[in-house]
């Protein structure tokens, strides 16, 4: 695991070096937390209330493919939520499709 580098230098480097911020936001942000996962450790994923919009939490900080984001109207993934949006890809995900069921 990367401890050196730092979460927002990285995920700027990322989102200006390949111009994927829209592709982050619109149904890949689950693989962000996944390869944030990979390289930093300890990462959360975090569900937005409308069930279209995943966030990372590091350490106590939250982030997305814009930085250093707010926690509000998110909550902890449960399992069968993180199975679901295994499954997002960039272009297949429509934001009118509640596809992630609550879980409490």
């Amino acid at each position: 695991m990367t401890r050196n580098l730092d979460i927002c230098d990285f995920i700027s480097s990322i989102r200006t070096s390949y111009d994927v911020e829209y592709i982050f936001l619109h149904g890949n942000c689950y693989k962000l937390y996944e390869i944030l996962q990979i390289l930093f450790g300890n990462c959360t994923p975090y569900l937005n209330t409308k069930k279209q919009h995943v966030i990372t939490e590091h350490l106590g900080s939250f982030y997305d493919i814009t930085g250093k984001v707010s926690s509000r109207s998110f909550r902890k993934m449960a399992p069968e939520q993180k199975r679901i949006a295994k499954t997002w890809r960039y272009g297949s995900f429509s934001t009118d499709a509640k596809i992630i069921p609550t879980i409490d």
